[in-house]
């Protein structure tokens, strides 16, 4: 059970504490700005030498999901697919959560007047996709999706 279903269950309950309050780590740059999703890769003197690449990236949530503090890693669909193959959630108490709906207002298109309107809902991941399905066979088998979405 993951620490995210037991806090909802003591709050269900009516027996929760300060300690029940569900931290969420929202990982999900790639949903938006593109090549410099990422993040900058910094030298050692702190500066930015260029564009980290996705599996640094990905290292680096691997990294926040083994310090096994937060409650929810927040990813894209496509992030969430590759982290699996990596096994980052097969053990851990992290509940992996995807974004579920993309939005207009994070497009890039140059000249285009977009942002002066109010976004447009629209979803590209496959909710099926991501789902544990049948394929989840026993309860302490590597988990192959997730089963939280978040619009």
């Amino acid at each position: 059970m993951s620490r995210l279903d037991k806090k909802l269950a003591r709050i269900r309950a009516g027996k929760y504490a300060r300690a029940d309050f569900i931290i969420a780590d929202a990982k999900d740059p790639d949903m938006g700005p593109s090549i410099a999703a990422c993040g900058p890769a910094r030298n050692p003197d702190g500066a930015s030498a260029r564009n980290r690449t996705r599996a640094e990236f990905l290292d680096q949530v691997a990294a926040v999901v083994a310090q096994d503090i937060i409650d929810i890693m927040l990813v894209s669909a496509s992030n969430l697919e590759q982290l699996n193959r990596r096994g980052v959630f097969a053990r851990s108490e992290v509940t992996p959560a995807i974004r579920a709906n993309d939005a207009s207002d994070i497009w890039r298109v140059r000249g285009g007047s977009y942002a002066s309107k109010p976004s447009r809902a629209f979803r590209s991941a496959s909710l099926s996709h991501v789902l544990y399905g049948t394929a989840h066979p026993k309860p302490d088998a590597p988990r192959i999706g997730t089963d939280l979405g978040l619009y």
